[in-house]
């Protein structure tokens, strides 16, 4: 349940520096749309796909433990 749990707060946290404008990069470093626009470009898409897929995850490991 717990893991559960941890995967929407990434998938959250994802979500949230996507709508910030940022992105988070290695060893707790930000990548600024306005600074790396490129860069910006390439990471947001597919950190928004890694928290779609951790939501399915989380929403069907929910749905097994909830419906057995």
């Amino acid at each position: 349940m717990f893991k559960d749990l941890g995967m929407l707060c990434v998938a959250g946290v994802i979500f949230y520096d996507a709508y910030t404008g940022r992105v988070s990069g290695r060893m707790g470093e930000f990548i600024w749309r306005k600074h790396h626009p490129v860069l910006y470009w390439i990471m947001t898409p597919l950190n928004l796909c890694i928290a779609a897929v951790l939501v399915c995850l989380a929403i069907f490991d929910f749905y097994r433990r909830f419906s057995a």
